[in-house]
């Protein structure tokens, strides 16, 4: 009895030691890896070659959108106009060992008659590679909320309604994901079908990967004219949602805002901005690991377009609304922003400087410093327009603007190296515009864009910058 459970432990020990040194291989192939393409210095990086990613050049794309995972697995997302005049939403995936895959077409929104409005489709990925694709698409009586799911090993869901398609017209959908791939959507729907009655409010729908979609509710009960929100969402699942208030009694737009406590719900909104002779408009909106957050939007004070933020903690909610660059001769619009991973933000802008073309400038923010003060980012002979940012787990950026030439319009970008800063600018791409971009974990960025096709049409291209 005794030898044979001599045998069965000794049995039990081989197959542990057989593991733990299976798991010490794999742990240092992993280390091998992330240390080679971490140690790749940022100056060697570049550009790639620019595949369409589109199904056919015979369509119209407009309205691209790209996501990454942990892995630097990407997916893109965008918005197809057909001869047929039906209007459908496509995908295609990215992996760093295959390239970009075959595009999908993860749902038909309107077939023969085209959409009262536009199906603008918005996309957020979790870390393990799960994302969410959310749009306003149009049935027999009105517009309503639809989505789709996509698991790496699954691939794409079936497309459906989340919102409450008994109500009024809904429009302006946003999405944001947590760290388990839970999620919520947003999104404005006027309170009744009657065009005359303008109150509208802000909606929303949770995702859990086990139950799916729940049922639409209202963020907040009362009757208002709530419109264009943004959400953000930290890795715990805490949300904050932000939105115009555009029913004030001198009929000027506010910027408002909720914060979503998971197992908890929704807290009291609160207005984070008034200016009693201004309206505010284009409200960003990002989250980072702590749950602090920066909003930014523009405000018009009857001279000129603002750019102004706000910034939120845990402890303390929503600062003081203060303006963030100091023009007075001309708008300042376009504006957005991102984190780095120790928590600082960086907001860029389109600067009118009359009569010089418009420009990009930039302001930091430091948790311990507040805000640098603005400073001018890129200027040319050109107009330059709708700049972008992100940054990777190391603290490196990328930043990609369109550049309105007279002979073409193109994509420009310049890269932020964590030790030693900006670099200079670079073209991504001539015959384009519309990009989005999603950076990896180790500085690698994708850029998505919309091409301007030899038939006068429009395709979805991308680039890569690594």
């Amino acid at each position: 009895m005794s030898s044979r459970i001599h045998l069965i432990f000794s049995f039990v020990a081989l197959l542990l030691a057989m593991f733990l040194v299976g798991c010490e291989n794999a742990d240092a192939e992993t280390m091998v890896d992330f240390e080679q393409r971490e140690s790749l210095p940022m100056e060697d990086a570049a550009w790639s070659s620019t595949p369409i990613i589109e199904g056919t050049n015979s369509d119209d794309a407009a309205k691209p959108e790209v996501a990454v995972d942990s892995l630097g697995n990407a997916l893109a997302v965008w918005r197809q106009d057909s001869l047929d005049n039906s209007i459908s939403i496509w995908a295609a995936r990215f992996t760093p060992s295959g390239g970009w895959g075959s595009a999908e077409l993860i749902s038909i929104v309107s077939v023969g008659n085209k959409a009262w409005r536009e199906a603008t489709p918005k996309i957020a990925m979790a870390p393990s590679g799960r994302a969410l694709v959310v749009w306003n698409e149009r049935n027999e009586l009105r517009d309503v909320i639809w989505a789709n799911k996509f698991a790496p090993k699954k691939g794409w869901g079936a497309a459906q309604t989340i919102g409450d398609d008994t109500v009024g017209e809904a429009e302006d959908p946003r999405i944001a994901i947590d760290s388990r791939g839970n999620g919520m959507a947003v999104w404005e729907q006027g309170d009744s079908d009657d065009v005359s009655i303008s109150d509208r409010s802000i909606w929303f729908n949770r995702f859990t990967p086990r139950n799916g979609w729940g049922n639409a509710e209202k963020v907040e009960t009362e009757t208002a004219d709530y419109i264009n929100p943004e959400i953000a969402m930290g890795p715990s699942g805490n949300a904050l949602v932000i939105w115009e208030d555009d029913h004030n009694a001198l009929g000027y737009s506010n910027i408002m805002a909720s914060r979503y406590l998971r197992g908890r719900g929704w807290g009291p909104s609160e207005l984070i901005e008034m200016d009693e002779f201004g309206s505010s408009i284009n409200i960003n909106l990002e989250i980072d690991d702590s749950g602090n957050a920066i909003a930014v939007w523009e405000l018009y004070d009857y001279n000129y377009f603002d750019v102004w933020a706000s910034r939120f903690t845990p402890a303390d909610g929503w600062s003081e609304a203060e303006r963030i660059e100091t023009f007075n001769s001309g708008d300042a619009v376009n504006s957005s922003v991102a984190f780095d991973p120790d928590g600082n933000a960086v907001v860029l802008w389109t600067q009118e400087d009359y009569p010089l073309p418009e420009e990009i400038w930039v302001n930091y923010f430091s948790p311990r410093r507040g805000w640098s003060g603005p400073e001018l980012f890129e200027r040319r002979e050109s107009e330059l327009w709708h700049p972008k940012i992100a940054f990777d787990s190391e603290g490196n950026g990328l930043a990609v603007w369109v550049d309105n030439g007279s002979e073409t319009v193109s994509v420009w970008a310049k890269h932020f190296d964590a030790a030693s800063g900006w670099g200079s600018a670079e073209l991504v791409e001539n015959d384009v515009n519309s990009p989005d971009i999603a950076i990896g974990p180790f500085g690698e960025a994708l850029v998505v864009l919309r091409h301007y096709d030899l038939d006068g049409g429009f395709s979805i291209w991308a680039s890569r910058f690594e």
